[in-house]
């Protein structure tokens, strides 16, 4: 029986307690991703306490427009998604899918899913119809992951981050309900 199996798992809209679970997460699983896709200065300099200060403004500028939500095991943050309107002006979708982090273990139980259903949904009340996600090129988990979610591949643009340059490519659904149903 799995990890998961033992646990119930609650996705829920992140609260300000959550800044703390939600930036541990995100260095963990940046780390766990990236070691090889991004030079170690990037990810060694990133710290929980600089990451919760990031997610403490971006939690309490959430809403129906910019959700966030968390994944939880046992009161522990395992996971979060967020999500808003459409930056930049390369794609003509009216979400986007801003990140989608899990910890290590929990991948390949479907909480990634439900995760990208939530914030689809969330965003689909505000009135956007389609979405689309930047991801690196060099990322295949994460590539197979949105492909498997019916993502068709639409645009590529550099991506620079601590003197590393790679592509990012952007998956794009034009129908966001579809994507509704795993929530």
């Amino acid at each position: 029986m799995s990890e998961f199996a033992h646990h119930s798992i609650t996705v829920r809209p992140a609260a300000a307690g959550d800044v703390d679970g939600i930036a541990r997460v995100h260095v963990a699983a940046w780390r766990e991703t990236y070691r090889y896709l991004l030079p170690d200065t990037v990810l060694d300099g990133m710290t929980v306490p600089g990451r919760a200060a990031m997610w403490s403004r971006v939690v309490a500028q959430s809403s129906g427009r910019r959700p966030v939500f968390v994944a939880e095991s046992a009161g522990d943050v395992v996971g979060f998604a967020s999500g808003g309107p459409r930056r930049g002006k390369v794609l003509t979708c009216d979400g986007e899918l801003y990140t989608v982090y899990l910890l290590q273990r929990w991948h390949g139980f479907g909480l990634g899913k439900r995760l990208v259903g939530v914030v689809a949904e969330s965003l689909r009340g505000t009135g956007a119809r389609s979405l689309c996600i930047w991801v690196l090129v060099s990322n295949d988990n994460a590539r197979d992951f949105y492909e498997h979610l019916g993502g068709e591949m639409r645009a590529a643009q550099p991506f620079e981050m601590g003197g590393s340059v790679d592509l990012e490519v952007a998956y794009v659904w034009n129908d966001l309900s579809v994507l509704t149903e795993f929530h």
